[in-house]
């Protein structure tokens, strides 16, 4: 036995320090749960909020890819489902061309505060939908662009609203 050498009493204390060992690491699980939990409902109150609203917005990846896109902004370009909209948009991209696209989502120019641009979106029948919209950059912890969130500012069915 590797232990004989040992007193009683170390091999104790030992046992004792092992026994603290693992409920520091019980008490660590509960409280990342707890975390992960509160983390998950706050997801979903935040993606309940965007699917709800009115406005169309939407976050792309880098490069121009939607990552999340509300129903506002899937029927304002004339989808009837989202999958449909993640297939044709995938292919053919959200802006009516890739020269429009590196314009308006030009990382050096976005800036971490909302910026108005005018644009041509496309909408599923290839036709172009010229539109305003607001966009910013989104950066990670590191400063690194993570992508970009649009919302747009002239939904032509709520312009006709009239206002009180």
């Amino acid at each position: 036995m590797r232990d004989q050498h040992r007193s009683r009493e170390e091999l104790i204390n030992d046992v004792v320090g092992l026994r603290k060992q693992v409920e520091d690491l019980k008490s660590t699980a509960v409280i990342r749960r707890r975390v992960e939990d509160a983390l998950r409902v706050s997801e979903e109150r935040c993606r309940s909020l965007i699917e709800a609203c009115p406005l169309a917005c939407c976050r792309l990846d880098p490069s121009g890819d939607p990552q999340l896109v509300n129903p506002s902004l899937i029927r304002l370009l004339g989808y009837e489902s989202r999958a449909i909209f993640n297939d044709l948009a995938r292919i053919h991209g959200l802006f009516i061309s890739s020269e429009e696209r590196s314009r308006v989502l030009d990382p050096q120019a976005a800036g971490d505060t909302l910026q108005q641009i005018e644009t041509h979106l496309r909408r599923k029948d290839g036709e172009a939908l010229s539109i305003h919209l607001q966009l910013r950059a989104v950066r990670g912890l590191t400063g690194a662009l993570e992508g970009f969130e649009l919302f747009i500012a002239n939904i032509p069915a709520l312009e006709a609203i009239p206002q009180h």
